[in-house]
């Protein structure tokens, strides 16, 4: 199983579609586990999914950063494997079965995938792709020295309940990873 975890505060309309991104995947055994750092409450958001989704909602009050919103998260993840998911990102409909087959020989602890950036919602993959920019680099131990090209959304990996986020960090607080 892939416990999903997703972050979230203030931006119930984003979330919504990224729980709908999830109800579109292919591989299905998944958790979801939303942790709400502050703000208002995302109950109408997550009830309108758990016909479809296997959720959990952890509430975070006072807001307390997205480093302890997926170190909350992962403290809840039963699954053998781990992916994030922040609350303004989508999966397309085979991420998490193209993590799972690489993931299940045993072969690695952590997969990536490439993450199209767009400056306007996206439903599916467009068919011209070369207009958008891609994180979608080979890795590269000296480049991820001195750049995060790693977008955390891509990333699924075993569940590494012993590590945690760095929540001193207040920007690039997914390098951690």
């Amino acid at each position: 199983m892939i416990s999903v975890i997703i972050p979230t505060a203030d931006r119930p309309g984003p979330l919504h579609r990224a729980l709908r991104s999830l109800a579109r995947q292919t591989f299905r055994d998944f958790e979801v586990i939303v942790v709400r750092d502050g703000g208002p409450t995302v109950h109408p958001v997550i009830e309108g999914w758990r016909h479809e989704l296997p959720i959990t909602l952890i509430e975070v009050d006072p807001r307390r950063g997205v480093s302890h919103a997926r170190n909350t998260g992962l403290a809840a993840a039963r699954g053998d494997f781990v992916a994030f998911l922040d609350d303004d990102d989508i999966y397309l409909p085979q991420h998490l079965a193209a993590a799972h087959r690489a993931l299940a020989g045993g072969q690695a602890d952590a997969v990536y995938g490439g993450a199209l950036v767009s400056p306007r919602w996206l439903e599916a993959i467009p068919r011209d792709t070369h207009r958008l920019p891609c994180k979608n680099y080979p890795f590269d131990d000296a480049f991820l020295l001195v750049a995060n090209y790693i977008h955390t959304g891509s990333v699924v990996a075993r569940n590494f309940a012993a590590v945690r986020f760095d929540e001193e960090m207040t920007h690039c607080e997914d390098w951690d990873l």
